[in-house]
């Protein structure tokens, strides 16, 4: 969501001379990603060269000519190193696009530079704006939950107005994501993609309390209070939960004809990997209190639908395509269902992760580690 489709589209075939919201090396970024995805081994492995082209073109002039393709740039690969499983690596270029992006004043809402700001001539210009900002502040929490580590950017520390929906262009139909042809049929006229990404917003809000709570090496919580906090955080998932727009919903007893919309698989994937993380340590203590027992329900229930999100997935579209949110949410679950004994669905879990490596290098070294740990 970090890159609105239609600007870099239009820009891509243009005449590309002081274009906005297109680069060559932010063209080679996309390209790195997009390989991955490829049934074509030849393209996927096709995906490297991409890669280094953009990093040298990015590292050589993108860090003394700050801008928005920059950005966006640093955040591409930085999932791609991710996705490949260098951690470090993928953690650092993060680390650059947010510096970067808070460098360019995009933690403030761009109304307010409007008057100083050339470049935002269009509500549309603004918009893009807004939606860097929370791109790189929702992938903030989610690459810190995957990794384990500290937070950047804070939702107190800026002033931006929430992302809305811009036009499709009749023309960038074919460039539907995946699911997206048949929105009319299952999902009225409301296209999902920004609700599911303004929902997200809202749910990073509680990973950032979470790990800067709950989960913070400084924490001075006793007892009582980590309890205290651990309710207050489940209480706020599931009231998120709860409001979730009815088209943005997900129910595991619904036809299994109905159409699974990525967006909103990975919205859930996440919400279910958020609560696992956040009460596994709970739901495995040795205490036997109604509170564990209330942590590991909500391990179970949430391993559960990652298992059956992860089945429909399968059958719709196959897992070669499944966004990483899968891997960390895979990986999650299996750990749980293993921890309570539920070995044959963990195991379902664990294999399905050797369709994920095709793209992602991250499941592969995840797969590895966990037979390692069983011998």
């Amino acid at each position: 969501m970090f890159i609105y489709r239609e600007a870099f589209l239009r820009d891509h075939s243009g005449d590309r001379v002081d274009c906005k919201y297109w680069s060559s090396a932010l063209l080679l970024s996309v390209c790195a990603l997009g390989t991955l995805m490829s049934p074509n081994k030849r393209h996927r492995e096709s995906s490297e060269q991409f890669f280094s082209a953009a990093e040298s073109i990015l590292i050589v002039s993108g860090l003394t000519k700050p801008s928005i393709v920059t950005v966006q740039g640093f955040l591409c690969l930085s999932f791609y190193e991710i996705g490949r499983g260098n951690l470090s690596k993928g953690w650092g270029f993060s680390g650059i696009a947010f510096r970067m992006a808070q460098d360019l004043g995009f933690q403030r809402d761009p109304k307010h530079w409007t008057s100083h700001d050339a470049s935002l001539g269009t509500d549309e210009d603004m918009e893009i704006r807004r939606r860097i900002f929370w791109g790189c502040y929702t992938s903030d929490k989610l690459i810190s939950l995957v990794l384990g580590r500290p937070v950047y950017l804070f939702y107190d520390d800026a002033e931006v107005e929430t992302t809305e929906r811009l036009p499709d262009f009749p023309e960038m139909k074919p460039w539907l994501p995946a699911g997206f042809a048949d929105y009319d049929k299952g999902f009225g006229r409301i296209n999902p993609l920004i609700p599911c990404f303004k929902e997200q917003i809202q749910l990073s809000k509680v990973i950032e309390k979470m790990l800067s709570t709950l989960f913070s090496t400084r924490s001075n919580l006793d007892a009582l209070g980590r309890q205290t906090c651990l309710d207050n955080l489940n209480f706020e998932l599931c009231r998120w939960y709860e409001a979730l727009p009815e088209y943005v919903k997900w129910n595991k007893w619904e036809p299994p004809s109905r159409p699974l919309i990525p967006s909103v698989a990975a919205l859930h994937l996440l919400f279910h990997s958020v609560r696992i993380a956040l009460n596994f340590d709970h739901a495995t203590s040795e205490s036997i209190s109604s509170m564990a027992e209330n942590a590991h329900e909500n391990c179970v229930s949430s391993a559960q639908d990652v298992t059956h999100i992860l089945r429909k997935y399968r059958s719709q579209y196959g897992l070669r395509h499944s966004p990483l949110i899968m891997v960390y949410a895979v990986m999650q679950s299996a750990r749980a269902l293993t921890s309570f004994g539920t070995y044959e669905e963990a195991n379902y879990l664990l294999h399905s992760l050797d369709e994920c490596c095709a793209a992602w290098g991250l499941a592969h070294q995840a797969r590895a580690k966990r037979a390692q740990s069983e011998d």
